[in-house]
């Protein structure tokens, strides 16, 4: 079995292609045209995996990931948006669950989850011999 870094890629992975229906054939996308959707989407759902990961590890419990998962849901799609002004774009391209702040937000957290992967139980911190 691989380290913390393969398992929360792999988990990020298969989480990102879950939603690659939802954003290719419906309008779950971002302002955008359909390309900067998906090159914004993938890196926040891949940081929002490695986040996933280390605290359902950390925790033993899926709870902290479903509680994650929903708080972020609601912050981004309900309460967040409240809190802005629509402005016209390209500043649409930046804000919401598809611009390039929550892509970059969610890949600083996931460099500090990842950093903190020593804390997790050894099992998961082995590197692949």
């Amino acid at each position: 079995m691989g380290g913390f870094t393969e398992l929360a890629l792999l988990s990020g992975a298969i989480w990102a292609a879950w939603h690659m229906p939802v954003v290719l054939f419906s309008t779950y996308n971002g302002a955008g045209p359909l390309w900067y959707s998906l090159l914004m989407f993938i890196p926040s759902v891949m940081g929002a995996g490695l986040i996933l990961a280390w605290l359902r590890l950390r925790s033993g419990s899926v709870i902290p990931a479903i509680l994650f998962h929903g708080f972020w849901n609601y912050f981004i799609q309900s309460f967040y948006p409240a809190l802005t002004v629509q402005t016209p774009p390209p500043s649409d391209m930046m804000l919401g669950e598809f611009g390039w702040a929550s892509a970059a937000t969610y890949i600083l957290l996931a460099l500090v989850f990842w950093h903190f992967r020593t804390r997790l139980p050894e099992s998961y911190t082995k590197e692949i011999s």
